[in-house]
């Protein structure tokens, strides 16, 4: 639909969470109320074990590619930035000058056309919780982002290592599963 302005990868990545919880339902199910020493049921695992390696390979993948083409428009971010966002500050403003919190946001509620561009950059000036619109936090994301990349990445040997030892090396070469 050429109307909507959502990130359809995120949407799809998302439902991918979901479709990967099912096959893991599937995997787990399949060795429920087995006797001891009987596997045979267990063959029906594989399928949805490769798929379930194969859709997370993807997912990472489109992941990557969504992380790293995102560029923020700060022209249309800082237009968004509306009074509506803000009434919560506003009210616990008054909230700080004495005047009950019910009170203060029935004001604010009732008052929100007037708040001004000058009053919504005082509301960010005031908003320096770290995540907050006057503080969004980017160096720690920042940091926490190049852990998390450090991690991954020594994951990402892993989850190879793991795939060569279960499929073999031949095998490997020829599968559709390229890591």
């Amino acid at each position: 639909m050429p109307q909507k302005k959502n990130v359809d990868i995120a949407e799809l990545l998302r439902s991918k969470v979901h479709v990967l919880l099912g096959q893991y339902t599937q995997i787990i199910s399949l060795s429920s109320n087995l006797i001891s020493g009987y596997n045979r049921d267990l063959q029906d695992s594989k399928k949805p074990f490769f798929e379930s390696l194969e859709l997370t390979h993807d997912s990472i993948k489109a992941a990557t590619i969504l992380i790293t083409s995102l560029l923020p428009n700060k022209e249309r971010l800082e237009n968004a930035l509306t009074s509506e966002i803000f009434a919560t500050h506003q009210a616990m403003e008054l909230v700080a000058k004495g005047i009950p919190f019910r009170l203060a946001y029935q004001n604010v509620g009732n008052n929100l056309s007037s708040v001004t561009s000058k009053d919504v950059n005082k509301l960010l000036q005031l908003s320096t919780h770290s995540g907050g619109t006057g503080n969004l936090a980017l160096d720690k994301s920042e940091t926490e982002f190049k852990k998390y990349k450090n991690i991954w990445k020594k994951e990402e040997t892993h989850f190879k290592e793991a795939i060569l030892y279960l499929v073999g090396n031949d095998a490997y070469k020829d599968s559709q599963l390229v890591i």
